[in-house]
């Protein structure tokens, strides 16, 4: 069954470290700030420090390299953990890998992204991969090919009226969606089946096919909020970790 997932700032918690939940629902949220009704709330994530004991300039080089550190509570006053998301490896050139992991610290899956290029028409990478659905991951590009041939002839203009308003026009959003698919079947074609669909603007994970672990999709789905567009803002979203 296919299922929604979502994030929201919780209003009940809004000066609370934990004052964002993730929501998840068999029927698509509606456009805007929708806050999870209390039966479709999986957990509440909190940013962890992905340097302990590091200063806050070491912390924030740390996460401009990719780095990330969280937890996914069951509950809103954190005493029942669900995941762990922390950091295995993170640079500027090679991209980051993250690892999944369960409240008693078993490896639940790895989610990686690769980083694209503007100027060499190379696009973001992102690839999720659940260990009891097999070794192979779901991978996806960043932003559909048909939207990059829409939106790349126009950023010329973009960069042109951004000058001309002196800043105030940072350009249009470049292309967010990740259609993750798992690798085709022998004799299946070059593609295959989409398992996940994460639409920016919208800011929500579709989980198309079955057998994910929630767990898993959640942290997925926090993660691609933390990262923002080559523009440098944050597609409207908020970023909870």
């Amino acid at each position: 069954m296919t299922t929604w997932l979502w994030a929201q700032p919780d209003p009940e918690r809004a000066r609370d470290t934990l004052f964002r939940v993730v929501g998840a629902s068999a029927q698509r949220p509606g456009r805007g700030p929708v806050l999870p009704a209390p039966d479709e709330r999986v957990g509440w994530p909190e940013r962890r420090p992905v340097q302990p004991g590091g200063t806050a300039e070491e912390e924030r080089a740390a996460r401009a390299r990719g780095a990330r550190a969280f937890t996914l509570w069951r509950d809103p006053e954190g005493r029942e953990a669900l995941a762990h998301v922390v950091t295995l490896a993170a640079s500027r050139r090679d991209g980051a890998e993250y690892e999944v992991r369960g409240a008693p610290g078993e490896t639940l899956g790895v989610i990686r992204r690769e980083p694209g290029s503007l100027w060499r028409l190379r696009r973001a990478r992102w690839s999720v991969r659940q260990l009891d659905r097999g070794a192979a991951p779901a991978t996806a590009r960043k932003g559909l090919l048909r939207s990059w041939f829409l939106w790349l002839p126009s950023r010329p203009f973009q960069l042109l009226l951004t000058a001309f308003t002196m800043g105030e026009y940072a350009g249009a959003e470049p292309p967010r969606r990740l259609r993750f698919r798992e690798p085709a079947e022998k004799g299946a074609g070059r593609s295959g089946r989409v398992v996940l669909d994460f639409r920016g603007g919208r800011e929500d994970l579709q989980v198309v096919a079955g057998g994910w672990d929630r767990r898993v999709t959640a942290a997925l789905l926090l993660l691609l909020h933390s990262w923002e567009s080559p523009l440098g803002r944050s597609g409207g979203h908020r970023s909870f970790v």
